[in-house]
């Protein structure tokens, strides 16, 4: 019949679209086509390393010719609309797991605005108001980034998913991004007193750092002392991420038992992030020249530890030498870093620019918390940590909206560029 010819034709032109688009979709297309008609399936094969779509009519129940005019409307329909699914199902497929990075450098520069706040303008309700709501502001944002991240997984497939995290150690080790985002949401949210949502982010978050931490171990044991050249700075997170579980946890109202997670993270720096230090700055062949950014990861290991040790009461314990090592291990790192700003400086922004958010946002809160604790009342020595405490704030911020802007800016980039394409193709 006519609609027949018409449905085959059509089917055949969106196969063939979705042929050249190449990312994998078109089995998504046939399965949804046999569930409408129950009568088309695309057959796939490779002839000098091209691939050509043949579609066969199959008849079901007697022939297709006995389907109605409805289900033919209605899979015309699907097919008609069929390039607009893909071009947005393709978008959310190029969010890089990176953008798991940015998340966590909003909700940790979240976190800093509502300490700069509480410790230089206590008094101030204007300032206070407003650390709330760039707080806020900057948790939904992350938030945002994290469902994007989520329906990638969806989108190509759980299963796919689990393939590569457990497979390339380069994944989990950058997936407790979205880990560390939920925990710090959930610190921000026990600020504002939302206890019960705080909770069920704090579970979830720990919980899932847990279980990617068990596969990035089981991941490293099965590498070997031989494939160090692999590390890069990501590596050292999945393991003292982990402190981020007590101070959240304590301001949540878990009680002390979540302090082991600080002491579990302090331990596992002793041995992960020196071999990271090692990777980076002593071990031939040099890191790649796009991943030079993911140095300043290096930052957060000790800004964290020392975060969280005075988050669950290191400072009441008198044993003040402590968090002094910690915060100076900060500076020693912060000069190690400093080596490598011509080359980042240098560079065209990447995906692993996003790396750079949270270890800044990190090390200005450190910073302010100790001078708060422990230089404000020196006369002398106040301004020297209080003044690179504001521009580490202010490099902060201003490293996070220019990420922000950038990633936005490459996603109606790329939309555009798909739009266009799409209409030379019509």
């Amino acid at each position: 019949s006519s609609t027949f010819e018409l449905l085959s034709k059509r089917s055949e032109h969106r196969a063939v679209f979705l042929s050249r688009d190449g990312r994998g979709e078109e089995e998504a297309c046939s399965r949804a086509v046999r569930e409408v008609s129950g009568s088309v399936r695309i057959e796939e094969r490779q002839t000098d390393g091209e691939t050509e779509r043949q579609s066969a009519r199959m008849a079901e129940g007697g022939g297709i010719e006995r389907r109605t005019a409805e289900e033919f409307l209605v899979l015309e329909g699907f097919l008609h609309n069929l390039p607009d699914t893909h071009r947005y199902s393709d978008a959310l497929l190029q969010v890089p797991v990176t953008a798991c990075a940015l998340a966590l450098g909003l909700a940790v520069l979240a976190n800093t605005w509502l300490a700069f706040s509480a410790l230089l303008f206590p008094d101030s309700t204007f300032f206070n108001v407003l650390a709330v709501f760039i707080a806020v502001i900057a948790c939904l944002l992350a938030t945002a980034l994290l469902v994007l991240y989520g329906a990638k997984i969806i989108i190509m497939g759980p299963l796919r998913f689990l393939d590569d995290l457990w497979t390339n150690p380069n994944v989990s080790s950058r997936l407790v991004f979205f880990t560390m985002t939920l925990m710090s949401i959930a610190f921000t949210l026990a600020y504002t007193h939302l206890y019960w949502l705080a909770a069920v982010l704090w579970v979830v978050g720990v919980v899932g750092h847990v279980a990617i931490l068990c596969v990035f171990l089981t991941q490293a044991v099965r590498m070997g002392i031989d494939d160090i050249d692999d590390i890069t700075a990501a590596w050292v997170m999945p393991t003292i991420g982990l402190a981020m579980a007590s101070g959240s946890g304590i301001a949540i109202g878990f009680g002390g038992w979540v302090t082991t997670f600080f002491w579990l993270a302090l331990l596992s720096a002793l041995l992960f992030f020196p071999i990271a230090v090692y990777r980076i700055y002593v071990k031939e062949p040099a890191m790649h020249e796009g991943l030079v950014c993911t140095n300043v990861v290096l930052l957060a290991p000790p800004a964290l530890l020392f975060i969280e040790y005075l988050s669950v009461g290191g400072h009441r314990w008198q044993f003040f030498p402590f968090t002094h090592v910690l915060y100076f291990s900060i500076l020693c790192v912060a000069v190690l870093v400093a080596f490598s700003a011509p080359q980042i400086i240098r560079l065209e922004y990447n995906t692993t620019t996003a790396c750079m958010t949270f270890p800044l946002a990190f090390a200005a809160k450190a910073t302010i918390m100790f001078w708060f604790g422990y230089m404000s009342d020196d006369r002398y020595l106040s301004w020297l940590f209080l003044l690179p405490a504001v521009l580490l704030f202010l490099l902060a911020n201003a490293i996070v909206g220019y990420v922000c802007v950038r990633f936005v800016t490459a996603i109606v980039h790329w939309h555009t560029n798909r739009a266009d394409e799409g209409e030379e193709e019509g």
